[in-house]
């Protein structure tokens, strides 16, 4: 039997260990947000940002598969050639602005109204060039190709109402990327019910290449509107040489880096149409289609957490090396869970989505979307490398990913295909994030974070 000491003393014991809990639990808060408003902030702009794409990637796969069935390999393959084509000027178009927009916005907010002059005059003359050249070069490389030449055309001239990102600048680095969202979540969703208003009239080719033509201008009206009705003011706005000058000093490595990376994203399909021909580039497409909606996630977490990141590399490094660790670690988990879920169910994604026409493109999938992994780690390097202004390095490291893809695809396309073309996306994707990095000082530490490895501002 158990003597009343013995149990007083348990009595006891239970009720110092049930205060203790109650004192750990109560300076845990249940609510993680409490007393971190930036974190919050930051949240729902990744809420905002997740939602709409989340959204347009469940539309947009619903759409882009029936459009795919209805069109069949060969005339899919066709389209987006000429828009993988376009991607490339794309990226010259944009001057690499993005990043140095934001950060200048952030870190000099009294100049905003110049910067976003500025940098909106800069978009646009580079609109209209990135243009003109688009259609020149393809008049040259698609030779005999009308059809062909002519989706280049249509797709060009929407290079010249890209100019308008410069207001999703502004409420990317107000951490408001809501207005923005839903200004481009209207013209997706306009976009979408005439591509199957087009599918339900047997609309051509050419008919689908208009609709990405009529969804860049309603962007474009869509932003400013916004941005009048959420107080902005175009009057106030200043273009200046000084202005100018500024942006394209900070930005010249990123549009190097811009225009390599949306080659080395592009080079495969381009390659893919004259060595195998539309039909085989339709299947790449497809699987590719299915990998690059994901790229999103990336980018949208960066572009929520950069202004925050930008306050701590200026107020404490320490603080700042320590988050971007984590923001590293919870990148590559994160995407290495999702790329090998969605690679075992490869085939029946596939099948579901696009119908057995599109089969052979299973296991193309299945590699390419470890390419998520490592893109989505550079993707966030990036980001962190312009907060650090190491930006010079960016465009090196992204042209021997580049150089790396192309040099793979001459060797791996002609005896393997569509299958050598995803092995050598994926391979110079990795060699770009973990391998390339180590080979400088001024990027080793972002190695080494990639790869999980402690680091501290002191290293």
């Amino acid at each position: 039997m158990i003597d009343r000491q013995t149990m007083r003393r348990g009595t006891h014991r239970w009720a110092t260990d049930w205060h203790s809990m109650n004192s750990i639990r109560e300076k845990i808060p249940l609510n993680i947000f409490e007393g971190r408003p930036h974190l919050w902030k930051a949240a729902t702009n990744t809420g905002w940002i997740f939602g709409e794409r989340a959204l347009r990637m469940a539309i947009g796969l619903l759409v882009g598969a029936w459009v795919a069935r209805y069109l069949g390999p060969a005339q899919l393959g066709r389209l987006h050639f000429a828009a993988s084509f376009i991607a490339v000027f794309m990226a010259l178009s944009a001057l690499g602005l993005n990043a140095v927009v934001v950060r200048k916005l952030v870190g000099e907010p009294e100049d905003a109204n110049t910067t976003l002059g500025s940098a909106f005059f800069l978009q646009l003359g580079a609109g209209v060039v990135a243009g003109i050249l688009a259609v020149a070069v393809s008049l040259v490389y698609n030779r005999g190709d009308t059809v062909t030449i002519l989706l280049v055309a249509i797709l060009a001239a929407t290079l010249i109402f890209k100019a308008s990102e410069v207001i999703r600048y502004w409420f990317e680095a107000q951490v408001q990327s809501k207005y923005a969202v839903l200004a481009e979540g209207i013209a997706f969703a306009l976009a979408s019910a005439v591509k199957i208003a087009l599918i339900l009239l047997g609309a051509s080719l050419l008919a689908f290449g208009w609709v990405l033509f009529f969804e860049s201008v309603v962007v474009f009206v869509a932003l400013i509107w916004t941005y009048r009705k959420t107080g902005g003011h175009f009057r106030a706005w200043r273009i200046t040489a000084a202005g100018m000058n500024g942006l394209l000093h900070d930005a010249w490595p990123l549009i190097l880096s811009s225009v390599f990376v949306a080659i080395n994203m592009n080079a495969d399909k381009i390659i893919l149409m004259r060595a195998t021909g539309a039909a085989e580039l339709g299947l790449f497409t497809a699987a590719n289609t299915l990998v690059s909606i994901w790229f999103f996630l990336p980018i949208a977490v960066g572009s929520s957490i950069a202004p925050r990141l930008t306050e701590m590399y200026i107020k404490d490094k320490h603080e700042y090396f320590a988050n971007s660790r984590r923001a590293y670690v919870f990148y590559l988990v994160g995407s290495t869970l999702f790329a090998a879920l969605v690679s075992l169910l490869s085939k029946p994604i596939l099948y579901l989505l696009f119908g057995p026409k599109f089969s052979g493109a299973s296991v193309v999938l299945s590699i390419m979307i470890w390419g998520m992994v490592f893109v989505s780690l550079v993707s966030l390097r990036g980001r962190l490398m312009v907060i650090e202004k190491e930006q010079r390095y960016v465009p090196i490291l992204i042209f021997c990913g580049v150089a790396t893809n192309l040099l793979l695809l001459a060797l791996l396309t002609p005896k393997y295909g569509i299958t050598g073309a995803a092995c050598a996306f994926v391979a110079s994707w990795a060699l770009n994030a973990f391998f390339f990095p180590f080979l400088m000082k001024g990027t080793r530490h972002h190695a080494k974070m990639a790869m999980g490895l402690p680091y501290s501002y002191e290293d």
